[in-house]
């Protein structure tokens, strides 16, 4: 039996203590075994949006030149994986929505043909090669790519011109790459928040967001410090890596082995 002495929580109280039965069964074994059964399903939804300003065009280049150092991990393995790109841009009518240039498709899978050569148009969303549509970006005014992440991944935009995307059985991998500190409005709370909500906020093993973006807290010559991005991938258990890097290769196989290891 467990006796519960009541008066201790409630000195006033003259109440008899609470008794609890206990049952319990003993064995003769001196081991216990413990199974964990392993995912072997393995789905990742990537977002990646990209600051669309006039001074991100060598960053872009580097992105979409280096995209096969990224993915490659994820197609030795042979994830289930789903890639797109939208802009940094919240006040134009493009705003969230993901998007492919030259005819190639807005979702970029694992059997998409010159998947490396789909995401490195789409990657240059200031100033897309050959593209035949409007840009999707280009602008200046706002760069808060907190806040374009979520109205891509938030109704209705994730249910019109994003649909299909978001899986509902995909770990879900957001990364932002930016050149200047998120302005996004609201507290960077705000979308911690609304990103693991998401996937439901018992679950965070299947939302993560990293960032490329300028070193905490001085930048560099090229880039303002990317505070909030920090502070949301370290909450949201993603990768910071900094922009001001020369080469891109490793920041992208870093960020790679990350996103699709299974959880």
């Amino acid at each position: 039996l467990l006796v519960i002495d009541n008066t201790v929580t409630n000195p006033m109280g003259n109440g008899a203590p609470l008794t609890v039965p206990l049952r319990g069964e003993s064995t003769t074994n001196s081991q216990q075994t413990d199974v964990f059964q392993q995912l072997t399903d393995n789905k990742v939804d990537i977002l990646w949006v990209v600051d669309d300003s006039g001074s991100m065009s060598e960053e872009q280049n580097l992105l979409g030149n280096n995209f096969s150092n990224f993915i490659s991990f994820a197609d030795s393995i042979g994830v289930d994986y789903q890639v797109a790109v939208t802009p940094t841009e919240v006040n134009d009518a493009v705003s969230g929505h993901i998007w492919g240039c030259n005819g190639n498709p807005t979702i970029i899978t694992n059997s998409t043909p010159n998947k490396d050569q789909a995401f490195n148009c789409a990657a240059r969303v200031t100033n897309p090669p050959g593209n035949s549509r409007p840009n999707p970006g280009g602008s200046d005014e706002q760069e808060a790519g907190l806040q374009a992440a979520r109205i891509a991944l938030d109704v209705p935009v994730v249910n019109n011109e994003n649909a299909g995307f978001l899986r509902s059985d995909a770990r879900l991998a957001v990364i932002i790459v930016s050149d200047e500190e998120d302005q996004s409005d609201g507290s960077v709370n705000l979308y911690i928040d609304f990103f693991r909500n998401l996937k439901g906020f018992a679950n965070p093993q299947l939302v993560s967001l990293s960032a490329i973006a300028g070193d905490v807290p001085g930048g560099c010559a090229t880039a303002a410090a990317g505070q909030r991005y920090q502070t949301a991938a370290q909450a949201l258990g993603g990768q910071f890596e900094s922009i001001c890097a020369a080469s891109w290769t490793q920041l992208l196989s870093n960020i790679g082995l990350d996103v699709f290891a299974l959880r």
